[in-house]
């Protein structure tokens, strides 16, 4: 028995594509190319929608750069350690000692203060006086890092530590185990939502609910003390949560603007896939670089709030806390203009057996994952991407922190220092974005080129910090150092993450966006949570200089998924977009709703709505069916009835069964 492929070809297999296009015959890829762009339902896109979806990053990416990567862990960082009593409370530490004063620093005032250090670990020799006496060395001022905080004899670390739900934890393993948790929470919230973005004409209106919670947590910040340090893991986590949720709800727009942009409409059938990866890798990139223009444009605005911290609120916290709630203003402020003017571009109808919405979105979840073998090239970059932005987000965080606590800024005030290393990463971040846009459109670089380059670049980092452990003088251990890595590591984590998001765009199902960016943000900007987790481990089980060692889980994550991504074939990865879309993906009243027909021992799927839907192929017309055939298209067996049952099933569901030939058994 064989089962010949019916006339009308237009859902096949990734195989059955690639032969198409191989032999250059105008059968099944030039009709989906056709048929796609004819019968694509939303508006030619104008440069006004444009604008309003770039403004929502110029918004939005102060989160990820202002809030999450630089002031709020900062934030819980320094009231935790405040709560734990750094630096007031430091055993060395002796705010008034006459005696001390005179002797020692030959001072005659008695509000001078000093602390007694043997260890001399993380000396900033140019801004501390230190002198010896009777044994011990005495430095006048505070201890401006953590290592200074020493037991009252000057040479043992003193143990920070804040309690949180009767769990004792150092006080920037809080600060990082919050970010894991509030990207678990994300997770959950994803998949309760997320793939919401993709059904019926509410997309627009879960971004504006979403934004307006998430902005205002973070103004919420404002209320973060020494006093209500717990507050701030809790915001961490609400805010982090809705904005890891608006990523995914706007990075759905992506494929629909780049489908329906002016340039990948008027090109020709033999340009569209070229044509289309171009367009969408300029979106993605400009969206990129105009976040990263608002995020530092608020830092600039944020900058004196740190510089002049001392006089204005005593502390730096006191900036921190404002400058977080600044962000949430600035990110509710500016997406009024996108809530305006981005066309909603609604999805598919939500089916009317769906009873909730969260329900369906978690069902949704479910089918998606239980289909992931049909787009094997698409789940295995979602692995590679969990890993390598893991590992290369989290550099971020781990830089902030050791700059607040370990290293040694010499004669550079560290208010200055910090500030210097979040203006310089965006600032350089822009530069290599336009740079990669530059060289992507006139050599014509693939997205998956400019990917790999910039991993290997990142790389460097982590093996700079490890060269640490074999020298005090650099491998970050200076102040002057971070003005060069700073500038280094946003060069290139500005084209990483258009070029990634981009490439991702590139070979998903048309229909399934929001579905498919659910698992894409599990890790993209504020949501690493893995690398968080590890750093929160290493310091529960050794001081702060332990933090270094993460540098080896980072190295590790990125140079491992470039390896696979090298190999990665991601033409296959269209392809097989393509097959998932028209075999799961239905437009009008009844959409996604599939009869399944028990056919004997097997299944055939039809849908049942338009006349352009059609009998699943099971194998070609020779009767040899390959195995990637098999991963997308239903088998049918011998049965008797096989051949009556699958006419029924047309004539029952198709407007013209005529379309179909002949079905031989």
């Amino acid at each position: 028995m064989k089962v010949p492929c019916c006339k009308k070809r237009d859902r096949i297999s990734p195989v059955e594509l690639e032969t198409d296009m191989a032999e250059e015959t105008p059968s099944c890829w030039d009709r989906w190319v056709k048929r796609t762009r004819k019968e694509d339902p939303h508006p030619v896109v104008t440069k006004k929608e444009l604008r309003s979806w770039y403004m929502y990053d110029w918004a939005n990416s102060v989160f990820y750069q202002v809030v999450i990567g630089s002031y709020l862990p900062l934030l819980l960082q320094s009231v935790a350690l405040e709560n734990a009593g750094y630096p007031n409370n430091c055993p060395n530490y002796f705010p008034n000692s006459p005696n001390i004063s005179r002797q020692v620093f030959n001072e005659t005032n008695d509000t001078v203060s000093f602390f007694i250090d043997n260890v001399q670990t993380g000396k900033s020799s140019c801004l501390t006086t230190c002198n010896e006496f009777n044994g011990s060395t005495y430095c006048e001022g505070k201890p401006e890092v953590t290592t200074e905080c020493l037991d009252p004899t000057g040479y043992e670390q003193y143990d920070l530590f804040v309690t949180f739900l009767g769990t004792r934890m150092d006080p920037t393993e809080y600060a990082t185990l919050f970010i894991s948790f509030s990207v678990l929470g994300q997770a959950i919230a994803f998949i309760s939502v997320g793939s919401l973005g993709d059904y019926g004409e509410n997309r627009k209106l879960y971004l504006v609910i979403c934004t307006i919670l998430g902005s205002f947590t973070c103004i919420l910040c404002i209320a973060v003390t020494a006093e209500t340090w717990y507050l701030g893991g809790i915001f961490m986590f609400i805010s982090n949560i809705f904005f890891g949720v608006c990523i995914v709800l706007y990075n759905a727009w992506l494929p629909l603007l780049a489908r329906c942009h002016e340039d990948v409409l008027k090109a020709s059938d033999e340009e569209y896939e070229d044509t289309l990866d171009r367009i969408t890798g300029h979106i993605s990139g400009w969206g990129y670089v105009i976040g990263y223009a608002g995020s530092l444009t608020l830092l600039a605005l944020t900058a004196p709030f740190i510089l002049a911290s001392d006089s204005l609120f005593g502390s730096l916290e006191g900036a921190f806390r404002i400058n977080v709630a600044l962000a949430g203003v600035w990110w509710f402020v500016f997406s009024l203009y996108t809530f305006k003017n981005l066309e909603n571009r609604p999805g598919q109808p939500l089916p009317a057996e769906a009873k909730t919405y969260i329900g369906w979105s978690w069902y949704q979840t479910y089918l998606t994952v239980r289909r992931m073998f049909e787009l094997p090239v698409t789940f295995k970059f979602i692995v590679l991407w969990f890993f390598y932005s893991d590992g290369a987000f989290v550099i971020s965080s781990i830089g902030v922190l050791m700059a607040n606590t370990v290293l040694d800024w010499g004669c550079t005030p560290k208010e200055v220092g910090v500030g210097v290393l979040l203006f310089a990463i965006p600032i350089f971040a822009i530069l290599g974005n336009v740079l990669a846009d530059y060289v992507s459109s006139k050599y014509n670089v693939s997205s998956k080129a400019i990917v790999i380059a910039t991993l290997l670049w990142t790389a460097v980092v982590p093996v700079w910090g490890l060269i640490g452990y074999a020298s005090d003088d650099f491998g970050i251990r200076k102040g002057w150092e971070v003005f060069l890595i700073g500038p280094y590591y946003g060069f290139g984590m500005g084209a990483l993450q258009s070029y990634s998001r981009s490439l991702f765009a590139d070979i998903i199902p048309k229909g399934f966006e929001s579905q498919f960016f659910l698992f894409y943000e599990i890790t993209n900007k504020g949501s690493s949570w893995l690398g968080p987790l590890v750093v929160a481990l290493l310091l529960r089980h050794g001081d702060d200089e332990t933090i270094r060692l993460a540098f080896i889980y980072v190295l590790v994550m990125i140079l491992v998924p470039t390896f696979f991504l090298y190999f990665l074939d991601l033409h296959k990865g269209r392809l097989e977009a393509i097959a998932y879309h028209e075999a799961h993906f239905t437009e009008g009243e009844l959409t996604e709703k599939v009869d399944r027909k028990r056919i004997g021992t097997g299944t055939a799927m039809v849908s049942s709505n338009k006349t352009d839907d059609f009998v699943q192929d099971a194998a070609d017309t020779s009767g040899e069916t390959s195995s990637d055939t098999k991963d997308v298209n239903n088998t049918f067996t011998n049965d008797d009835n096989v051949s009556d049952n699958v006419e029924n099933v047309v004539s029952d569901n198709v407007e013209n069964p005529e379309d179909f030939g002949e079905l031989e058994f």
